[in-house]
């Protein structure tokens, strides 16, 4: 549903009519940009971490920059991180986590998103 409501979106900045560059082909190019960004920011955290972050975040934080841009993706990272802290800090205090074990990032990273869109709707 997601990559039909932005196509539809870049549909219709294809259609636009401005001198020079069509905005389409500006807005996907600025899209990929950012994905590629945040994808090979993420894969070299991934390599230098031993894979302690998965090849599944690397693709979801990629997929985050396509679909919200960098800048926004980077606030929607920062709040996955806060979430992912706070996730942490509650399972050592419940004593479901011990201090070397990992927990799951991409829940984390949803609900960071999910946190900042709701933070730009509301505002």
């Amino acid at each position: 549903m997601a990559c039909g409501v932005r196509s539809f979106y870049y549909g219709r900045e294809f259609l636009s009519i401005r001198p020079g560059i069509p905005g389409g082909i500006r807005l996907i190019a600025k899209d990929s940009l950012a994905a590629f960004i945040l994808g090979a920011v993420f894969f070299l955290i991934a390599v230098a971490s031993r894979y302690q972050l998965g090849m599944g975040d690397v693709k979801l934080f990629a997929t985050m920059g396509f679909f919200l841009g960098l800048k926004a993706a980077v606030k929607a990272i920062l709040y996955s991180f806060i979430a992912a802290f706070a996730v942490a800090v509650f399972l050592l205090l419940c004593k479901k986590k011990k201090p070397r074990e990992s927990i799951p990032f991409a829940p984390c990273v949803f609900s960071g998103t999910l946190i900042y869109l709701l933070s730009v709707i509301l505002s």
